[in-house]
């Protein structure tokens, strides 16, 4: 393997603090400016796979496609850079795999390496005649690989993990207005980091699963706005509710809603669908007549 290193003296593992944080990022957001900006002005370590073609980019990492395939499977170049904004250094790094591969990050010695158990590439790979002169007759192989590559490998999957938790119990709802699908999206984003620091504390006992996580801050929010109720209301009811909504002129309403807090659902078996009993109380009740019903949902609201 060959290796091409420039080393500056100040350019080391990144330790600020006792403790920090690390981003991961994918190539539409990686640049050395950017890299830069997050040191200096967050003191956050980050890596990520770069575009050649991204700002500030050093040029003696850029391969002209021609040249792809004359360099050994696993060469690595390696330039210390400084950001032109904030003067902090930057690693860039070439390694050529199955294909050419691009990472800068602020986080990483330019000598470590990682034993790892490689397998090996395609006949259709970019680089693929001297990816398997190197592994012979075998299928796999213990090799080392860049540290930095060996992190962006078990640390970016992070993000599809997040992405598909908060697909499972998205709170998106049709809008024309364009600033609600981001306020659904941070929303989102928010309770599902939330349970994943939930899921890391000492204390936590990890018993409770990500619906009822989110269930709780549901209901978290819901009597922050409502103000302390009776607990009888929000649990879920065992008692088998009637199909008819059996309500005249004159019913009296329940104690138990006649509360401002009290219109609060009430979870029914899967697959019913009734209307509000407190709404059609409240319609048949109302001086201004309304022959509209209200709507059905799969919560209903009836009387305890």
């Amino acid at each position: 393997m060959s290796c091409t290193c420039a080393r500056s003296a100040a350019y080391s593992r990144f330790a600020l603090l006792p403790k920090y944080w690390i981003v991961y990022l994918d190539n539409i957001y990686t640049t050395v400016p950017w890299l830069g900006r997050l040191r200096h002005d967050w003191r956050i370590g980050a890596c990520g796979t770069s575009s050649p073609s991204s700002a500030e980019f050093p040029p003696e990492l850029k391969i002209p496609k021609q040249d792809v395939g004359k360099y050994e499977y696993h060469a690595l170049k390696v330039l210390a850079v400084k950001d032109s904004l904030f003067g902090q250094l930057v690693g860039a790094h070439l390694w050529f795999d199955s294909a050419p591969v691009t990472i800068l990050s602020t986080v990483h010695d330019i000598e470590s390496q990682q034993e790892r158990l490689r397998k090996r590439t395609g006949k259709n790979s970019t680089n693929a005649k001297k990816a398997r002169e190197a592994f012979g007759n075998l299928q796999e192989k213990e090799m080392m690989i860049p540290l930095c590559i060996d992190d962006y490998n078990h640390n970016m999957g992070g993000v599809d993990i997040a992405d598909q938790m908060r697909s499972y119990y998205d709170t998106q709802l049709t809008s024309f207005r364009t600033w609600l699908p981001m306020l659904f999206w941070a929303y989102d984003t928010m309770v599902t980091n939330a349970y994943f620091i939930y899921k890391d504390m000492p204390q936590s006992s990890n018993t409770i699963t990500h619906k009822e996580f989110r269930l709780q801050c549901a209901w978290g929010l819901i009597l922050t706005v409502s103000g302390p109720i009776s607990t009888s209301l929000i649990v879920q009811s065992t008692r088998a509710k009637s199909t008819q909504l059996n309500i005249k002129e004159g019913t009296s309403l329940p104690l138990d809603r006649s509360c401002d807090c009290g219109h609060l659902p009430i979870h029914l078996e899967e697959g019913k669908r009734l209307g509000c009993w407190l709404c059609h109380w409240k319609q048949r009740n109302s001086t201004t007549k309304n022959t509209k019903s209200p709507p059905k949902n799969m919560l209903g609201l009836y009387p305890m």
